[in-house]
């Protein structure tokens, strides 16, 4: 038996193709590489050597991008190559990676699109252009169309540029303007309208100035615009847009990456206009690679359909590290250069590949069946209907726990557990036998996997494999008895009869089981949603009336945003009165739903609570985070559309600590900002 070594199995996606292209080829295959120099705030260092490794690395990629049929190259990260008009060194030490990369793209024969979101732009450029951040604003969208210019400019040799307009995400000083929904003064734009104003702009300069190729991704974070209605999508993409030299990139599913609860995106073949199918391979909702999930079936139809309806195209993410990422990966890069290839034997030649011949029907079998099996451990029956967000009790790597558990002793999760009840109140029977069936199939998969683990060739992808299963039925098992105890929790809180209580009391025992079993072996999932579940049955069982009684007077979360807002005017108040406050630190963010940053000493962390995290942070010691005695602890906020709250302080009693809440309630992300000072003259 051979090992194979763990960075391999990324390498096991070039296998087995024998041209970059068939005929039956899509013309444009474009795949997203990133290029490593990342989002340094002042700019990556000028290293010629870490130039030289980090193009290598690009190469390295790149050959395996071509080995699949891939002619276009998406490089993310637009805005860092944007040069100023007067200084700007950040932009030029980002220049050479740029310049490198179109070469090497280039040498292979294909082309090299530069990506970023938009409307992102730096404050000074407003200024210089007398503009304000509105679509109401002419002297806006010159400030856009000079900042293409200045691009194309410095880089000729680029291909194109593709935009993002739907979920704008800015950092280091770049400020955004949301152009779909940022709330306008009248006369407020239509997004149709907001959207085809951006596409005048964008391709007057891209296509018609420089002849270069514009690409727009129609992804917003909502279904109820322009990604997802035909009728939006129509009135955007008028005959005013100009065809030539413009292409749409349109998501598979009409919502996010839920796509075992996502219609297909019904805005294909809407227009003449060009489209390529953009795909979301890698599990991003159903344990992001480290589940046994493999929806190779589901992305042949769509694709397909959206073939049907007019598709040019393809736009997908280079593949992530892990077996399955390299198999899902593989098998789609294929089908986008025959759509009608048969998906199944894809499958099978490439875990004979990766897993001997032997073996590989067994094992193309289980990855195929997988996704049945995901589908049920994951949506209710009552889920599909909810439209956007089809998979409400699970985000990414986290058991979602909602309301303010801090601060409402559960209230709002109590709440958010009886809509679930309640949507599902019709089909309880079957929403138990759904979860279960999941987690059946699973351990069907781990049986059939067993019967042939000793004719696997490679070492690495069996163990691997075999973590995949172990892990699967360890989330199995915990989202059935999860699912199990919301529902008799519901039942029980509905009508508190005593074989309702016994439900309750056997879910809730299975539920600490699993959720102990699980936190034993692995540690994707963050439980958080599970943890507050269990201590409101736990006190629902103890003493209803009591349990009952805490969640009415728990504060409600108008209360609470009350209380946040006070404690920030307090805080500014008491600023206002020391101007002699000493400020000890700043810190910057790009805030995504909750978090909680510390700081101890001259140290910074953030730990999530729910959303996508804070991706992008700042933070400047003035001084060091310590006990002090004889004054106060104050926030000054000076940039956040949430909550900013001084939740706890150091003390020579505690420890020396400064916990700082966040909270964005608004979809997608802002940037939050805030200092902290030590005041003696506010002392309590």
């Amino acid at each position: 038996m051979s090992t194979l070594p763990p960075a391999a199995l990324r390498a096991l996606v070039i296998v087995l193709v024998v041209s970059t292209a068939s005929p039956a080829a899509l013309p444009y295959r474009i795949l997203s590489i990133n290029l490593g120099v990342g989002n340094p705030r002042e700019g990556p260092p000028a290293d010629p050597a870490q130039l030289t490794t980090l193009i290598a690395r690009f190469e390295e990629r790149l050959a395996q991008a071509q080995s699949l049929g891939y002619n276009y190259v998406l490089v993310a990260g637009l805005e860092n190559y944007v040069p100023e008009e007067t200084g700007g060194e950040r932009a030029r030490r980002f220049a050479p990676y740029l310049e490198a990369a179109i070469r090497a793209v280039h040498a292979r024969g294909m082309k090299l699109l530069l990506y970023g979101d938009e409307a992102i732009y730096r404050p000074e450029w407003l200024q210089r252009a007398g503009a304000k951040a509105s679509v109401n604003d002419p002297l806006f969208w010159q400030m856009l169309a000079a900042k293409y210019r200045r691009l194309l400019r410095a880089f000729p040799e680029l291909d194109g540029l593709a935009f993002r307009f739907g979920e704008v995400i800015p950092y280091h000083g770049f400020e955004a303007l949301d152009l779909l929904h940022a709330p306008e003064g009248e006369p407020n734009p239509r997004i149709e309208e907001r959207v085809r104003r951006f596409l005048l702009t964008a391709h007057r300069v891209v296509a018609g100035e420089f002849g270069k190729l514009l690409l727009v991704r129609t992804w917003a974070t909502n279904d109820w615009g322009l990604h997802s209605v035909p009728e939006i999508y129509r009135a955007a993409f008028t005959d005013e847009v100009p065809q030539q030299n413009l292409l749409v990139s349109i998501k598979l599913t009409k919502q996010d990456a839920w796509y075992y609860g996502s219609a297909f995106n019904p805005t294909f073949g809407q227009t003449p206009h060009l489209t390529v199918a953009e795909a979301e391979l890698y599990s991003q909702y159903h344990g992001l690679g480290t589940l046994l999930d493999f929806p190779a079936r589901w992305f042949a139809s769509a694709l397909r359909a959206a073939v049907a309806r007019g598709a040019q195209g393809v736009m997908v993410g280079d593949a992530r590290p892990g077996l399955m990422a390299a198999a899902i990966f593989d098998v789609f890069s294929r089908l986008a250069q025959d759509p009608t290839a048969n998906e199944e034997q894809l499958t099978r030649q490439w875990a004979e590949t990766a897993f001997g011949r032997e073996a590989a029907g067994t094992i193309a079998g289980i990855l195929l069946d997988s996704a049945s099996a995901a589908r049920h451990v994951f949506y209710w029956p009552a889920f599909p209907a909810l439209g956007w967000n089809p998979l409400p009790h699970v985000r990414v790597n986290r058991v979602v726990a909602r309301g303010d558990p801090l601060w409402d002793r559960g209230r709002g999760h109590d709440e958010f557990l009886r809509e679930l009840y309640l949507m599902s109140r019709p089909w309880l029977a079957e929403t138990r036998e759904s979860v279960e069936r999941g987690h059946r199939r699973y351990a069907e998969l781990r049986e059939r996997f067993l019967a042939v683990r000793e004719s696997i060739e490679t070492t690495e992808a069996r163990r691997e494999f075999e973590r995949l299963l172990d892990h699967s039925l360890a989330t199995a098992a915990l989202l059935r008895d999860y699912t199990h105890t919301i529902l008799s929790y519901g039942r029980y809180r509905e009508r508190p009869t005593d074989e309702a209580r016994r439900q309750l009391a056997a879910d809730l025992a299975a539920l600490r089981a699993s959720a102990g079993a699980y936190r034993r072996s692995h540690s994707f999932y963050d439980l958080a949603g599970v943890d507050v579940t269990i201590d409101l049955a736990s006190r629902m069982l103890e003493d209803r009336e009591r349990a009952e009684r805490i969640l009415r007077e728990a504060p409600s979360r108008e209360q609470l945003l009350e209380r946040f807002a006070r404690a920030r005017e307090e805080h500014h108040r008491l600023l206002a009165a020391d101007p002699a406050a000493e400020q000890i630190l700043y810190w910057r963010g790009t805030v995504d739903a909750r978090a909680i940053v510390t700081f101890r000493g001259r140290e910074a962390e953030v730990r999530a609570l729910a959303g996508d995290g804070v991706p992008d942070r700042y933070v400047k010691f003035f001084h060091a985070v310590e006990p002090r005695r004889g004054g106060r602890w104050l926030l000054r906020v000076m940039r956040g559309r949430g909550v900013v709250y001084l939740m706890d302080e150091p003390s020579p009693e505690k420890t020396g600590i400064v916990a700082v809440y966040l909270d964005d309630p608004q979809p997608g992300n802002d940037i939050y900002e805030f200092e902290l000072y030590w005041s003696p003259a506010s002392a309590r």
